[in-house]
């Protein structure tokens, strides 16, 4: 069984090493950004480090095929643990603990101030080299109500500071949604959602009708409707583009849809989305490699036209790896409107969709980009190419 502990630890060590290098990398470019923006002689205050440091992270990024936000999490993790919990550093590099103790350790630290996060680096590390993930945070967490010289309102309101919510696509149409709250609020939602439920099935046990859904299935069925405002006047109505071949509307064919181009739905929920349609775009593609031939107008004017024009054809940000929907980018020029003058700069072949941050990325630094129709090379400030994603 050595063998097996052996590529434990080699994983983990492995880890610490990616993370730490990463954090060198995004520091060196802070450090000296000449590299990857252009800088004017003394000019190298915190917008150009910044920029610098982002054109980093997105080199690496590209070339490790992960999201930036990835990348210089990692590099964040190696910069705090090295700084906050040293000897939990050293345990990782070599192996002897997880780097989900680490994150743990550092995530549960948060509230600590110096001196006590010291002696919790200390005391931290044997529940780390020989416990269980939930003994480690049992053990943490009982450590840092010892240390921590604040109150337990007073950390609830920091934790509470860092509420959300976040959405992850899935697969066979389905999405998972995350919400993150205060343990009051979380528990008085499950409550609703609990009380609702069992109305919904009282309700059909009195009229005799057997309820087919789980009560897992009607609570999910009542958040949608209480957060969209399904069946209310207030409903939540926003544009959602559902690309769906044209035999699947007819129902001729159980070909697959897509939402927003880029999530995949089965073709009865094209239909039905279809169905309640206020209107329709005409987008033909092509049957090869699904890129936009035709939105069904030829006019690039007014605007609003070209814009639904791009957006459905790129479906997603022009940068490789970056994910976020067309719908919420901004629109660049290829070829900056500057140097073509009055020679069709706005023709959808020189526009793409871009994120706000990848807009802000294209231009102000060493990034070269080249191409057309959406279909476009990046070529990193280190010489690194990448061609943008291919449709979904």
């Amino acid at each position: 069984m050595s063998g097996i502990e052996d590529a434990f630890q080699e994983v983990a060590g492995a880890t610490a090493l990616l993370w730490g290098r990463i954090a060198d990398a995004l520091e060196e470019a802070r450090r000296e950004p000449e590299e990857w923006v252009p800088v004017a002689p003394g000019d190298t205050g915190p917008r150009v480090r910044e920029l610098a440091e982002r054109s980093a992270a997105a080199d690496i990024a590209m070339r490790l095929r992960l999201s930036d936000q990835t990348v210089r999490a990692y590099g964040a993790l190696a910069v705090r643990l090295r700084d906050r919990l040293p000897r939990m550093w050293a345990a990782l590099r070599l192996g002897s603990v997880t780097p989900q103790a680490a994150r743990t350790a550092l995530e549960l630290s948060d509230v600590l101030d110096p001196d006590a996060v010291h002696r919790f680096d200390e005391q931290i590390l044997g529940p780390a080299l020989t416990g269980t993930p939930s003994v480690l945070r049992r053990r943490a967490h009982a450590l840092v109500e010892r240390l921590s010289g604040s109150t337990p309102t007073d950390r609830h309101a920091t934790a509470a500071q860092r509420r959300g919510v976040w959405f992850e696509d899935g697969i066979d149409g389905m999405a998972w949604l995350h919400a993150h709250l205060p343990a009051a609020s979380a528990h008085r939602v499950k409550v609703r959602l609990d009380a609702e439920a069992a109305a919904l099935a009282a309700d059909q046990q009195r009229m005799s009708v057997a309820e087919p859904r789980t009560r897992d299935q009607l609570r999910a069925d009542v958040a949608a409707d209480l957060l969209t405002g399904d069946g209310t006047p207030s409903a939540v109505r926003t544009e959602v583009v559902v690309t769906v071949p044209v035999l699947a509307l007819l129902g001729r064919d159980e070909l697959p849809a897509s939402l927003d181009g880029i999530v995949p739905i089965d073709a009865a929920t094209a239909r039905e989305l279809a169905a309640d349609a206020p209107s329709f775009h005409r987008l033909l593609t092509d049957p090869i490699d699904s890129a936009a031939l035709d939105l069904g107008r030829r006019s690039y004017r007014p605007p609003s036209d070209l814009t639904r024009w791009v957006r459905m054809r790129d479906r997603v940000c022009a940068r490789p790896g970056c994910t976020r929907r067309s719908r919420d980018c901004d629109l660049d020029h290829v070829v900056p409107f500057s140097e073509l003058g009055a020679r069709g700069a706005t023709a959808g072949r020189n526009l793409v969709a871009l994120c706000r941050a990848d807009h802000r990325l294209k231009h102000p630094t060493r990034w070269r980009v080249t191409g057309a129709d959406g279909r476009l090379t990046w070529t990193s400030p280190t010489g690194a190419h990448h061609t943008t994603d291919p449709p979904f």
